[in-house]
């Protein structure tokens, strides 16, 4: 409440300017709208990835996401639309000159000027650099919007950096065929190879020799802050100020040959992190779909595992369960109760699919692997009414399987990647940048070592151990 107040003191003077409050007040109406969603969702106001989300975002992905919203959160936007409009409209209206000789406004306007000069001489003696100033300022709604806008900039300021790689790397590759599938919006809580006694969600992949699957914890709600973590083990900010490699810019300097098979939806103009990251060591990269079924990445990779290069590695970015799940799989997979539990009984099917592909074209004695996991979940029944982008305990387990033919079994080199654990089916002891890790053992960077023991896993500053206990909906 005391911010609040802070707030409305330090903005007063802008009810004096009539040119300005036609700006000010329809842009804090948008923006309080934005806000209302984006609290109703993930339980904090719209923030860099809001951002980073909207730019990418297709209008028919916009349109599958619209009819996701909870029915509170409908109803508190159109709340928030009403009473704040009339109050806009209110304040729009209002004579600038009854405002000038309003006492309480008079007040209001020292003290702004008061807060605002001694906040600026502040910048100017301590220095305006670094974030702890602006930390400092996104207190003051709505400027934490301007936090987002500059942190979003930052990132997309340095897309094209020129990734540090690590030394020439001397060992030999352990694997010769990789194929990394990049999941979208699956919860480990439905897998049934972890433990869900609901539809058989994964009955293809039940009985394949070779098949490891665990539980792993996503570290971003949503696909801009999860996926960075996927492709080079850091936040997409840390990426872009460490100018972290992806695994496929090891691969590429360790002479794998790179393929990039792309069925997620984006503006084919819109070079974003994602993008950028994923095209900028490939030596192939195709959008072979724009969010249909999965299943139209099947002959792109046939042809790219026939490629005669000794050494591949192919990336499959899927658009797996992402909203609104019922159309997310083909009406021959409608055989389950639960549409979520058919969306990811088909991926399941794919994944199947792709291993065998992956197996047949292996020469004899070429050690393969294939790697899967989700850069996030979704809020499961009955944390919510449906199947929806958020943040819960199902949003932060995902799945994560690992398959070795039997040539990479039966190598020496296999014994340095993890055997994982029967506890770890149970509960999440690393995260989902294992995916990076695998694909840069495999490629045969020895300077990123495996992570046997467990890792410290924390989100959002708070211990597993500790998200694990709470409620399984608000993470409180």
């Amino acid at each position: 409440m005391g911010l609040w107040l802070l707030t409305a003191v330090l903005w007063a003077p802008l009810l004096l300017l009539l040119p300005v409050r036609w700006l000010v007040v329809p842009a804090v109406w948008l923006l309080g709208l934005v806000n209302v969603v984006h609290v109703g969702f993930f339980g904090y106001l719209a923030d860099q990835f809001f951002l980073a989300t909207a730019l990418r975002t297709t209008p028919s992905e916009t349109w599958e996401f619209v009819h996701t919203l909870p029915t509170l959160t409908v109803v508190m936007a159109l709340l928030w639309l009403l009473g704040s409009g009339w109050l806009g409209w209110t304040l729009l209206r209002w004579p600038a000159q009854s405002l000038r000789r309003s006492p309480l406004l008079r007040v209001a306007c020292i003290a702004s000027a008061l807060v605002w000069g001694g906040f600026a001489l502040y910048g100017a003696k301590k220095g305006y650099d670094g974030w702890g100033y602006l930390n400092k300022l996104d207190r003051v709604y709505p400027l934490h919007i301007v936090k987002a806008y500059l942190l979003h900039r930052q990132i997309n300021a340095a897309l094209f950096y020129s990734p540090q790689l690590p030394v020439p790397l001397s060992q030999p590759a352990p694997v010769q065929t990789l194929v990394v599938v990049i999941g979208e919006s699956a919860s480990a809580q439905r897998w049934s190879l972890l433990g869900y006694g609901g539809g058989d969600t994964n009955a293809p992949l039940r009985d394949i020799p070779g098949i490891e699957a665990i539980r792993v914890m996503a570290q971003g709600s949503n696909t801009a802050a999860a996926l960075p973590f996927m492709l080079t083990g850091l936040s997409a900010n840390d990426s872009v100020q460490q100018q972290a490699p992806s695994f496929l810019d090891v691969a590429h300097q360790a002479g794998f040959k790179t393929f990039v098979l792309t069925n997620s939806r984006f503006f084919d103009s819109q070079e974003d992190f994602f993008v950028q990251t994923l095209r900028r060591s490939a030596d192939v990269y195709t959008k072979v779909g724009d969010g249909g079924d999965d299943d139209a990445l099947t002959e792109p990779l046939r042809r790219a595992l026939q490629d005669p290069a000794t050494h591949k590695l192919v990336v499959l970015h899927t658009f797996g369960s992402h909203p609104d799940v019922k159309h997310r799989y083909p009406a021959d997979y409608a055989a389950l109760e639960d549409a979520y539990d058919n969306s990811l009984h088909y991926s399941s099917a794919l994944l199947a699919k792709w291993t065998q592909l992956l197996d047949q074209s292996s020469r004899p004695g070429s050690p393969s692997l294939l790697v899967y996991s989700s850069d996030h979940g979704l809020v499961l029944p009955p944390c919510s009414e449906g199947y929806r982008t958020g943040l819960s305990r199902s949003t932060l387990e995902v799945p994560l399987l690992v398959w070795r033919n039997p040539a990479l079994v039966a190598t020496a080199e296999a014994a340095g990647m993890p055997r994982f654990s029967a506890q770890e089916r149970e509960t999440p002891l690393h995260g989902n940048s294992m995916v990076a890790q695998l694909v840069r053992w495999g490629v045969g960077d020895g300077a990123v070592p495996l992570q046997h023991a467990p890792q410290a896993l924390q989100f959002q500053g708070r211990d597993w151990q500790a998200i694990a206990t709470a409620d399984r909906c608000s993470l409180e």
